[in-house]
């Protein structure tokens, strides 16, 4: 049977070009990140393909929870169509989701420990989708975790 394909796409996408076996789509516009639908519908069946469209939202703050003071904490951040994160931790290290100065995986919060560093450290963070990375996040978070003073807090 030589049925024709009923191709469509979600908002956010244009078809450029069409056959029964292919097709080729752009964005409407540089501002369109995340993930689109494209459908194909042949002899009464719908297939459905999810796929990232633009690189992902560059990440512009993080967000912090204070666990025990300056001797741990929980950093989150957010990219919009990122299914990725990188994260790089100077002064400190990361305790989960695992132990060491960077992680690359699907989560997008750490828990962090500065106690390598009395003053501060710094958190570099950047998402990625299949069409590429985002630029990276730099925060430098100043910490007052000198043992003569008493310990301290750690602001973002």
């Amino acid at each position: 049977m030589n049925s024709n394909v009923n191709w469509s796409v979600t908002s956010g996408l244009q078809i450029l070009s069409s056959s029964n076996n292919n097709i080729t789509v752009r964005r409407t516009s540089s501002s369109v990140t995340g993930t689109s639908t494209i459908e194909a519908q042949v002899d009464g069946q719908t297939i459905r393909k999810t796929i990232s469209v633009g690189v992902p939202s560059s990440i512009t703050r993080l967000f912090h929870v204070s666990t025990f003071g300056c001797t741990q904490g929980e950093i989150e951040t957010f990219s919009r169509g990122a299914t990725e994160y990188q994260w790089s931790v100077t002064g400190g290290r990361i305790t989960s989701p695992v132990n060491g100065t960077s992680y690359t995986g699907t989560s997008s919060a750490i828990l962090f420990d500065p106690i390598d560093s009395n003053y501060g450290f710094t958190i570099k963070v950047r998402g990625k989708n299949s069409c590429g990375y985002t630029p990276w996040y730099t925060k430098y978070i100043p910490t007052n975790c000198d043992p003569g003073n008493g310990g301290g807090t750690t602001p973002l």
